[in-house]
Parts: C-alpha cells; structure tokens; sequence
C-alpha cells in the first residue's frame, strides 16, 4: 500500500506535466505568428530556367519599392505569363510553371507544396488584383484577396 500512495503523487504530476506539454506542442517559445500580408507589389522577373517571369511579393508592411523583408510570400509564374486578366495558375508538386514560397525569417523559407493563384486582373506595368491559396507541408494554409501595384526596376535580361 505504501508503494501505491508514493506512486499515485508522480502519476499524477506526469499527467499534469504531459498535459502541459501537448497544449504547447508545435509552439516555439517566444515566437509570434507571422503578420497576415497586406501589402502586394508585382515585378518582371527571370524565372528558374532563365527565362522570363512574373512574381508577385505579399509582405507585412510596404518597404521601399520592389523591396521586401520577412516574414513574406512570393508567387513565381514562370510560364504562361499573364498578359491579361482572368487568368488562373495552378502550382503542382514536380513543375516549375508556378512557383510558390513563404518566408518567416532570413534562410527560413518553405515552398508551398501545392495551391493555386487566381488572377482578376491583369495589366503589364500598372499591377494585377485577384486572389491565392497554397497549401504547406507544416499543413498551413495562406490564402487571400489582394491588389498589387507594378513594381518597375532596372530592365532584366534573362538568359
């Protein structure tokens, strides 16, 4: 009997200890969610293989134009470049026609493993407006409406 009442006390605090431990599962300590994106600018670009490209930058705050800082997302459509709107882009696992990543601080990137990208419109050195939805291993989902002014920098040679 002595055995079972200095059992049940270290029972009990491993239940409690356990417990604590799955609420705070998969959070890191100190970290804050990353801000939803509420500022969309829209470049020229070249893509994976050199060629021309079309990103689209989702960020936290407006920066300096065509500039960004984490956390960020970024749409690459490297293929079938919009000229106009409605457009629709899927990103599947193994090609590199659309290409999506969500960076939550510097080298911490995470490229989505799925999702789509839904353009409203189009309009080549004004801006583009529309919608996203892409899908993440850690099972996150980004999505969101947006509208995102042109960003024209220096001319790019792809190739």
């Amino acid at each position: 009997m002595l055995l079972r009442l200095q059992t049940a006390p270290s029972i009990f605090l491993l239940f409690v200890a356990f417990l604590f431990r799955s609420a705070s599962c998969g959070k890191q300590d100190g970290a804050k969610p990353a801000p939803p994106p509420t500022f969309a600018f829209v470049q020229s670009a070249c893509g994976p293989l050199d060629g021309p490209a079309i990103e689209f930058y989702f960020t936290g705050k407006q920066v300096q134009p065509g500039s960004h800082e984490e956390p960020y997302l970024v749409i690459s459509v490297n293929e079938n470049l919009p000229t106009s709107g409605p457009q629709d882009y899927s990103i599947k696992p193994s090609s590199y026609a659309v290409l999506a990543s969500r960076c939550l601080g510097p080298g911490r990137c995470d490229a989505a493993i799925s999702g789509n990208l839904h353009l409203a419109t189009f309009n080549l050195g004004k801006g583009a407006s529309g919608e996203y939805e892409l899908y993440f291993e850690d099972g996150k989902l980004e999505m969101r409406s947006f509208d995102a002014s042109w960003f024209s920098g220096k001319p790019l040679i792809c190739g």
